[in-house]
């Protein structure tokens, strides 16, 4: 593999920078319940920077955007990510980057009527010392405030959730590499593409990247841009594109351009060859 950071201007074709997970997705109740409970949380995602000591405060909206009175309770859970970006939500205190004591929401339960909005104000601080960047999920557990007395059953209750990330590191001390490049190419001709991205610093980062590949001429085949997702501080991550043509025999280029919130971009090379059809077809070098 051949890498090297870019100190050019970042590609117009680079996604922009977006949240990092998003809301989690309803949890569904049993089958063959009458309904399901429909809600919001806004936003998302909280990314803040602040200054140790510094107590700070944000809204979270609840909307039920249903036809009955839903109760929500709020809870929070430590976050912990694998190099794949699977989640896993652990009971507050877990972790070393826990978000326990440090933030706060008022209140904790509520009664929204069909169509209504409310706002929980969520209070944060950071300490001195201790991991200079913390992050969690502020969960809300939606259900309904009463059964259907038509049908005899409740709706199925919802969980939403708000990822918090808490930092005092600046985003000038973002410090990331391209590790690995790594290419496979099934019989078929499909490619796979893994670039593993390591983060050096004490804050998280967030990444999006580009996929080009080129054959022996240098004309583009085929490419595409990697999901954009986060580099938990100390920790590495790997993206994963598949290319949706398939390739002829014949040799290749991929480059990836990562663009990881640093000045320079992250840029990696890997040569591979798709042979004919037959055992062994395709092989990387």
């Amino acid at each position: 593999m051949r890498t090297h950071r870019c100190s050019a201007r970042r590609p117009a074709s680079l996604l922009p920078a977006a949240a990092l997970l998003g809301a989690l997705s309803l949890v569904a109740g049993p089958a063959g319940v009458a309904a399901q409970v429909l809600a919001q949380a806004v936003p998302s995602q909280y990314d803040l920077q602040i200054l140790p000591g510094k107590r700070e405060s944000r809204p979270l909206f609840l909307h039920n955007v249903g036809r009955e009175s839903v109760d929500v309770r709020l809870r929070l859970a430590d976050l912990r990510m694998s190099e794949r970006g699977a989640l896993d939500l652990l009971p507050p205190g877990t972790l070393g980057s826990t978000l326990e004591r440090l933030l706060e929401f008022e209140p904790r339960e509520l009664t929204l009527g069909p169509g209504e909005r409310r706002a929980v104000r969520l209070g944060m601080t950071l300490p001195a010392d201790g991991p200079a960047t913390r992050c969690g999920v502020v969960l809300c557990r939606v259900t309904p405030a009463k059964r259907d007395d038509a049908t005899g059953l409740s709706s199925a209750p919802a969980e939403l959730g708000t990822t918090i990330f808490l930092t005092r590191a600046p985003r000038s001390s973002i410090h990331t590499e391209l590790a690995a490049l790594d290419a496979r190419v099934d019989p078929d001709g499909t490619v796979f593409v893994d670039s593993r991205v390591r983060n050096h610093c004490e804050r998280h980062t967030s990444c999006t990247g580009e996929i080009n590949v080129r054959d022996s001429t240098g004309a583009t085949v085929t490419g595409g841009f990697l999901s954009e997702g986060v580099v938990l501080p100390g920790a590495a991550r790997i993206f994963g594109w598949e290319s949706s043509t398939r390739l002829p025999a014949g040799r290749y280029v991929v480059t990836v351009t990562i663009d990881a919130g640093e000045p320079e971009l992250l840029v990696g090379q890997k040569e591979f060859v798709v042979r004919r059809p037959g055992p062994g077809a395709a092989r990387v070098e």
